[in-house]
């Protein structure tokens, strides 16, 4: 009745704009009568109704109210599934087609019933197109998935539906180009490059306003070689050495341009740095003297007497 239903909205009202003459009447009769005819041979629960996607041309399904949960002489699930947690809460609701998930696939959280996926499968159930939710409802992630695997370009999402991160996949792992986002204002922080889940080449970071802050190599999800650190403003702010993720070799600090400092490191352990750090009498100045700072950031219109002001640390 609902495929007849169907045929009749889209096809046999239209008809009646126009006068009813002999050859409309016809038409009418043998439309009605494939109708029946079609109608006769659909013994599952759902009928489906044709709807482009971008992944395919996929079935959706409408409800015809069969039994759930049908299993054929094969054991192999047909039609309409439900499937609930153990205190009885939905935990997902879709179609099969001899075993395999078809047109339109909800899964759902445990506590109260929100929305946790959406997914919509190929005629064939070989891919499917997929929204991802927060318990809150908010959009999580979206992309494809390619034999129950993540393929393609994912996206990623904040709680705000900020875009954050958005990565390629290849038979479920990361392969090609990621990009992490700025929440708030969408500039890219990062980029990274994946092959079969392992960070390979070259990598960069940014500064929120454009400018590049520092770019380095990985080797097997492990910085390697030479590593670039910048200022704001491009000019070099410090340059290094990594081995398996670790600080090697001499690591340079630069002002205005030119060498200031050079610490040297072997298997990520400073060798030098004892002569870089302050004394302990050098570190309680240092905090004295930001007390003061503070004290005046905070009570600008107070006169400090002598006693208010830093000691003074005896250094010429």
């Amino acid at each position: 009745m609902l495929l007849q239903t169907i045929l009749i909205k889209i096809i046999i009202l239209p008809l009646f704009v126009h006068r009813m003459n002999t050859r409309n009447i016809l038409i009418i009769i043998v439309f009605l009568m494939l109708a029946a005819n079609i109608s006769a041979q659909v013994k599952t629960d759902t009928v489906p109704v044709f709807l482009a996607d971008s992944i395919n041309t996929v079935y959706i399904y409408a409800d015809t109210g069969a039994a759930l949960n049908r299993i054929d002489n094969q054991g192999r699930k047909q039609g309409l599934w439900e499937k609930k947690y153990p205190d009885g809460h939905l935990r997902y609701k879709g179609h099969f087609r001899d075993d395999k998930s078809v047109g339109v696939f909800k899964n759902y959280y445990d506590e109260g019933d929100s929305l946790e996926a959406i997914r919509v499968y190929s005629e064939d159930g070989q891919s499917a197109y997929a929204h991802l939710f927060y318990s809150t409802g908010a959009l999580y992630a979206e992309g494809k998935y390619l034999n129950q695997k993540q393929d393609s370009i994912w996206k990623f999402y904040d709680e705000l539906q900020r875009l954050v991160r958005k990565e390629q996949y290849k038979n479920g792992e990361k392969d090609g180009k990621s990009v992490v986002f700025y929440p708030n204002d969408g500039h890219v922080f990062e980029v990274k490059n994946w092959k079969g889940d392992s960070v390979e080449g070259p990598f960069q970071q940014y500064y929120d306003e454009g400018g590049l802050m520092d770019e380095g190599k990985y080797v097997h999800s492990r910085l390697e070689d030479t590593f670039y650190i910048y200022n704001m403003d491009g000019s070099m702010a410090k340059r290094g050495t990594y081995l398996h993720d670790m600080h090697e070799g001499y690591w340079i600090s630069y002002r205005d341009g030119e060498p200031k400092d050079t610490l040297i490191y072997h298997q990520g352990k400073c060798l030098n740095c004892d002569k870089y750090t302050p004394t302990k009498k050098q570190t309680d100045s240092l905090k004295l003297h930001y007390q003061y700072l503070q004290q005046k950031l905070d009570h600008p219109s107070d006169d400090l007497d002598e006693e208010a002001r830093p000691p003074d640390d005896g250094q010429e």
